[in-house]
C-alpha cells in the first residue's frame, strides 16, 4: 500500500504536454502518489503478490470510481501514458491492472548531490540564516526585475495576424474534443511564429498539421497547445506521411476556412 510521504516535482513539468490538460495532470499526480514508495506484499485471490517500488495494483474500475469517469476514459489515459514512456502496464483477469511508474526514482529519491546539500544545510543552517535571508531578498528582487523585463518584451499580435489566426484555429479544434482553460493567445501566436520562422514550416503546413493532429485518435489528446504541436512535430510528420488507416483520411478532414 502507498502510505503518506512526498514526491519530488520538478518545474520542468510545466513544459510537459500533461501540464496543459488539468484533468490529465491531476490523474498523473494521483498515480504518482498512489505508487509504492517501498516494496510490499499483498494477498490477491489467495496468492501473495509482491508489489515493487513505483508500482501499484489496481483496476480500471477502481480508477474510474476514484476519478468519477467511465472505464473508457481511464483506459485511454493509461494507454496514452504507456505510449509516452511514462508508465508500463501489466493486465491480468486474476489480479487486475498493475502500473509501474517508469523512472520512479526521479520523483521519490534524493540524488547524491541533493543528499550532500541537505546534510550540509543541516550542519550550518544556524550560521547561514542571515546570509540566506539577504540572498533570498536579492533573488526576489532579481526575479521581479526579470519578470518585469519579460513582461515588457511580450509581443502583442493583431487578430488578423496569421500567427494569431492559427493560434485561434488550434484552440477551436482542441475544444471540439475537450474543454481547456482560456490560453494566452498572444503567447500561442508567438509559438506559432517560432514554428514558422525557426522551424522552417510554412503557414499552410502548420495549418494542415493542426487539423490533422486534432483529428487523430492519439495526438488529439497530446497536442493541446502550439508548444506541444511544435515539440511533437517530427513524430507526427512521420505518421502523417504514412496516412495511418486509424487516423481520419485527409479527404475527410474539416475545412478551416483559410487558404494560405
Amino acid at each position: 500500500m502507498a502510505g503518506g510521504g512526498w514526491i519530488k516535482l520538478y518545474r520542468s513539468i510545466q513544459d510537459h504536454w500533461i501540464w496543459e490538460n488539468p484533468t490529465y495532470l491531476k490523474w498523473w499526480l494521483d498515480l504518482l502518489l498512489m505508487a509504492n514508495h517501498k516494496s510490499n506484499e499483498v494477498l490477491v485471490n489467495g496468492t501473495v503478490e509482491t508489489i515493487n517500488i513505483g508500482e501499484r495494483l489496481t483496476s480500471e474500475i477502481k480508477l474510474s470510481e476514484r476519478w468519477e469517469v467511465n472505464r473508457k476514459q481511464v483506459r485511454r489515459f493509461l494507454n496514452l501514458l504507456e505510449k509516452n514512456g511514462m508508465i508500463s502496464l501489466e493486465k491480468s483477469r486474476q489480479k487486475g491492472t498493475t502500473y509501474k511508474v517508469l523512472k520512479y526514482k526521479d520523483y521519490q529519491q534524493f540524488s547524491d548531490s541533493e543528499k550532500d546539500i541537505k546534510r550540509d544545510n543541516g550542519r550550518d543552517n544556524a550560521g547561514d540564516n542571515d546570509r540566506d535571508i539577504n540572498k533570498n531578498d536579492k533573488n526576489e528582487k532579481n526575479d521581479k526585475n526579470n519578470n518585469t523585463s519579460k513582461k515588457s518584451k511580450k509581443r502583442i499580435y493583431s487578430d488578423d495576424d496569421p500567427n494569431k489566426v492559427l493560434a485561434n484555429l488550434l484552440l477551436k479544434f482542441i475544444r471540439k474534443n475537450q474543454e481547456i482553460k482560456e490560453p494566452d493567445l498572444d503567447k500561442w501566436a508567438n509559438e506559432v511564429r517560432l514554428t514558422v520562422e525557426s522551424d522552417k514550416h510554412s503557414v499552410k503546413e502548420v495549418q494542415d498539421m493542426i487539423v490533422w493532429a486534432t483529428q487523430h485518435n492519439f495526438w488529439s489528446g497530446v497536442v493541446l497547445s502550439p508548444t506541444s504541436l511544435r515539440r511533437n512535430w517530427d513524430k507526427m510528420a512521420v505518421q502523417k506521411s504514412k496516412k495511418s488507416t486509424k487516423s481520419v483520411p485527409d479527404s475527410e478532414l474539416p475545412e478551416t476556412g483559410y487558404d494560405w
